[in-house]
């Protein structure tokens, strides 16, 4: 039996138990009601997380194989009010789906058979219903070598839009294709995605097509094609049925398949070469239908360099300077001649004084930008950030080689931060301060991107989140934004960051999210990552979300950089992550740090507790209080990003760590140069 952290049991002090296959089974004293109310639902990283939040002690115990019932029991002698359940893994193997066929049996190309009572020929390629209302297209009968039977059928699995939990929408005429794919198994997904059904379960044949044109192209209801005026609960039973959809569910073995316990999730529309002959359009097309002003190799062409920027250390937040204000065209804007950066103070360029109407930073004509020299084109694909906060993943973007072209975020501290870091006179970046809504009813023109990044506030979907809040309602409401921001901004690529809560404690509005990218035409592809499989020092366990607008590649998930598995480097820790900070560095105040001692520690390890708005209770491993620029660093960010001085640690809590974040887009950027057809290095 292993413990998880070690330390000394006492009888007020939470149990955890944990068996071996990482899943909650019980507690022993425990008076989390988050915990006490999820035995059973949430995984061992969820738990870690939630107790990371807690400034009290816990003790987690891990049941391994060596584990008894007997320690078990000892335990709970010792702890009052105990409850536990002890679970076992199978060591059953289970045998790989589609595998060769047992001497009795072939494949044949036609067989016939008799559902209800009726005899049909059938053969490869043709479609049939089942009984419990899927489809299968079939690739392959099985029949018996010696009585001539057909008995099973193998093929792709194919079910309604309407009954796939709410990530498509409804149509009558449409079906989405089934996928399960195990990590383990090296054969093809079309080959190990098939699934293998009785004949028995055969109802009728159906006709199905497989397209990546547009509704309504194809539309194949009968009252519609064929004039017969049949009311649409006919379609069902009569219909051509459309396949536009596809959904595959990863899985690490096909044990975890067995327990529907997938790692990645992808809903993507077919592209031409998934169509049937004849049936399929050009994949360019459909993105230049959606985007006509998709410019291939990225839509920015700005300046290579910029040799004059503002020292960020000097002050970067005085107001000592008032700045000259004037008015261009009716929009009043800052001279940013000056060397101050804007402030909250200068809300007004964003907001206008006689209304809440968004203005652009921009207004300031280039030859107005101090130290700029115009050298050599530069082009790269384009960034819209919004929910941007202190600017994590536009510093992400940036170190990625993307050109961030504007960030929105309702907060003025935070846009503080975020514009001392990428404003007008250092990166050409439009700042928003405004809420969501006032931005989608602006007038603001130009927010076309090739990226859009969205971090919308993960507070209400968080698994520390117990008690009814305040800005539920307002927090949620900005989560159904979506479709309006990707409808504005028309973007190519979509990149999405919340709280791994949202699909373990709220399934129903994680699908949500998926069907209004959906609706729209984009495919999706989500997971939860761990952030230390990325370069940061933080078991930091986030949902990421992909999408790519219709024609577009789906860009994948990169491959960890960091673990124990051979070719990767070794988890970044503190020590990799703050011993660099030089004396002296804005932010790092070791006077006020050394106010509060603790118990050291080896810096030689991943921080202990997960960065939070609060801090998360992590401490220097000498024992004194971090810094804010440790706080940052230990979040991903550089020692260049700046910080406003109010609500600093809440706006390095709150952001997307950077590193990750490059990694992220780095795949992002490869998916767009390879829809392209250009090299990594163009």
């Amino acid at each position: 039996m292993s413990v998880f952290p070690p330390p000394s049991r006492r009888h007020d002090q939470d149990v955890i138990v944990i068996d071996d296959d990482e899943t909650l089974t019980g507690f022993l004293n425990s008076s989390n009601p988050i915990l006490s109310s999820d035995v059973g639902h949430l995984s061992a990283e969820t738990v870690y997380e939630i107790l990371s939040d807690s400034d009290e002690d816990h003790e987690v115990i891990i049941l391994d194989d060596d584990s008894s019932d007997g320690d078990i029991e000892e335990l709970s002698s010792n702890v009052r009010g105990s409850t536990w359940t002890s679970r076992r893994n199978s060591s059953v193997p289970i045998p790989r789906r589609n595998n060769v066929l047992a001497q009795h049996l072939r494949f044949v190309r036609t067989a016939n058979i008799i559902p209800n009572g009726i005899s049909v020929t059938l053969s490869i390629g043709q479609t049939v219903e089942l009984s419990n209302g899927d489809f299968l297209r079939i690739s392959s009968l099985i029949q018996n070598r010696f009585t001539q039977v057909c008995s099973h059928l193998r093929g792709h699995r194919f079910r309604w839009v309407g009954n796939m939990n709410g990530m498509l929408e409804e149509r009558s005429d449409e079906v989405c294709m089934l996928l399960s794919v195990d990590a383990d198994d090296d054969r093809p997904w079309n080959i190990q995605g098939m699934d293998e059904v009785s004949v028995s379960e055969v109802i009728r044949l159906r006709t199905l097509v497989l397209t990546n044109k547009v509704r309504p192209a194809l539309s194949s209801r009968p009252d519609l094609e064929h004039g017969h005026g049949m009311v649409d609960g006919l379609a069902f039973t009569l219909c051509r049925l459309l396949c536009r959809w596809r959904n595959v569910k990863f899985f690490r073995t096909a044990r975890e398949r067995q327990r529907n316990r997938t790692f990645e999730e992808v809903v993507e529309r077919l592209r031409q070469g998934d169509s049937d002959e004849g049936f399929g359009t050009c994949d360019q097309d459909l993105r230049r239908n959606w985007s006509p002003e998709t410019i291939t190799g990225g839509s920015h062409h700005g300046w290579r360099d910029i040799p004059e920027t503002i020292d960020l250390t000097e002050a970067p937040f005085t107001q000592s300077q008032a700045g000259s204000r004037q008015v261009n065209g009716g929009v009043e804007t800052i001279d940013l001649t000056e060397t101050r950066m804007p402030t909250v103070e200068d809300s007004s360029l964003i907001r206008g004084r006689a209304s809440d109407e968004v203005v652009r930073f921009d207004q300031v004509p280039l030859s107005q930008k101090r130290g700029t020299v115009q050298c050599e084109l530069d082009q790269k694909y384009t960034v819209g950030d919004v929910f941007c906060g202190a600017g994590g993943a536009s510093r992400g973007a940036t170190m990625a080689g993307l050109h961030v072209k504007w960030g929105m975020d309702r907060d003025p501290a935070a846009m503080t931060s975020y514009l001392a870091n990428f404003g007008p006179t250092t990166t050409g970046t439009v700042g928003f301060i405004t809420s969501v809504d006032k931005f989608l009813n602006s007038d603001a023109k130009d927010c076309q991107v090739d990226i859009l990044h969205l971090s919308p506030p993960c507070q209400y979907f968080s698994p520390a989140h117990t008690v009814e809040g305040k800005d539920d309602e307002e927090n949620t409401a900005t989560w159904l934004a979506t479709a309006e921001l990707l409808s504005k901004t028309k973007p190519r690529m979509v990149t999405l960051e919340n709280t791994f809560g949202l699909t373990e404690r709220h399934p129903k509005w994680a699908m949500k999210g998926i069907e209004l990218f959906t609706c729209l035409g984009y495919s999706v592809r989500w997971a939860v990552l761990n952030c230390a499989d990325y370069g940061l020092t933080q078991r930091r366990r986030r949902y990421i979300l992909f999408a790519s607008c219709m024609g577009e590649i789906l860009a994948p998930f990169p491959r960890p950089t960091h673990g124990t598995a051979a070719g990767l480097r070794p988890f970044t820790t503190m020590n990799d992550a703050i011993s660099h900070i030089p004396v002296g560095c804005s932010q790092h105040d070791l006077v006020r740090a050394a106010r509060r001692i603790r118990p050291s520690f080896d810096g030689n390890t991943r921080a202990r507790r997960v960065i939070t708005t609060g801090g998360g209770g992590n401490w220097h491993p000498s024992g004194r209080e971090l810094t804010i620029r440790e706080f940052a660093c230990l979040q991903g960010f550089p020692i260049a990003h700046q910080f406003a001085p109010t609500g600093a640690k809440k706006q390095i809590g709150n952001a997307v760590p950077p590193t990750v974040m490059k990694v992220l887009f780095e795949s992002i950027k490869r998916a767009l140069q390879e829809s392209d057809g250009l090299s990594e290095t163009t």
